[in-house]
């Protein structure tokens, strides 16, 4: 799934399992990349507070095994 975040746009539905078989369904509502040494926190990206939603996280640009990490330094 990871494979085709970038892939993904607004309306489009994204369906989690979770361990008891009950499927959950999401809708994307945007994007935004962020700094890799940006406060993730201060943009409200972990809050816990209203209704339930999935934010998923990846890491853009070419990987690099010998900086182990990626070229453009963006999550």
């Amino acid at each position: 799934m990871f494979r085709s975040l970038a892939d993904l746009r607004p309306g489009d539905e994204v369906d989690v399992t979770r361990q008891d078989g009950e499927v959950l369904a999401f809708s994307v509502v945007g994007s935004q990349r962020i700094g890799a040494d940006a406060d993730a926190g201060s943009d409200g990206l972990f809050d816990t507070g209203g209704p339930p939603r999935l934010t998923l996280i990846m890491c853009a640009g070419e990987w690099s095994a010998s900086q182990r990490g990626t070229s453009s330094g963006s999550w």
